[in-house]
């Protein structure tokens, strides 16, 4: 009888085991696809490695990393949507490695259809405010070839 009731526990522990094994998976599951990155390209023109960080908000509070742009190169970064300001807004904050300062860009608005471009121009203290923010639309390319 004792044997029975040390089975009958361990039989019980196992199910309850297993059942919250089964839920722990089916809770980390994703029910959609991964949220899509929006692509930054990059072309920095002066010879300094710059900092680029998005700011999460408008008065310059939190600002992430998203990489190092090495001097005289072009790269793509990329910035997770819920890293962007209400409204889908961009800001991004500069910083030249080996300057004082660092630059906030104006922000510009990001979405579908919108490649978002950062041109850095650096004087030679490592001033960033002449780089540009801006935002284009890809380009059409199925007309190319037709008259």
């Amino acid at each position: 009888m004792r044997g029975t009731r040390r089975w009958v526990r361990f039989a019980g522990i196992v199910a309850l085991g297993a059942i919250a094994l089964a839920d722990g998976c089916h809770f980390f599951q994703r029910t959609g696809p991964a949220p899509e990155r929006i692509e930054l390209g990059v072309r920095n023109n002066s010879y300094f490695d710059v900092d680029v960080y998005v700011l999460q908000s408008s008065t310059g509070g939190a600002a992430l990393r998203l990489g190092t742009v090495t001097g005289n190169s072009s790269t793509t970064l990329r910035v997770r949507p819920s890293d962007l300001q209400p409204g889908s807004i961009l800001t991004l904050r500069l910083h030249a490695i080996g300057a004082r300062g660092s630059w906030t860009t104006p922000s510009v608005t990001v979405g579908d259809g919108v490649t978002a471009m950062l041109e850095i121009y650096a004087d030679p203290s490592g001033n960033l405010n002449r780089s540009t923010l801006f935002t284009m639309a890809p380009r059409d390319t199925s007309s190319i070839g037709q008259r």
